[in-house]
């Protein structure tokens, strides 16, 4: 069959939960901006978050 071929192309930020965060909002900020850094550096790619 015509089947039309579709492609994806995904930026993902990934943060490891810390201990020391006091609240998860620290850890989606971070994992925010390592997807920024995913982004900026030329996106399609994944970024662990330091």
């Amino acid at each position: 069959p015509n089947t039309p071929q579709v492609t994806l192309r995904i930026s993902v930020g990934v943060a490891p939960l810390n201990p020391q965060m006091s609240h998860y909002r620290e850890w989606l900020k971070s994992a925010d901006l390592a997807l920024y850094k995913a982004k900026k550096a030329g996106r399609n790619r994944t970024e662990v978050a330091a």
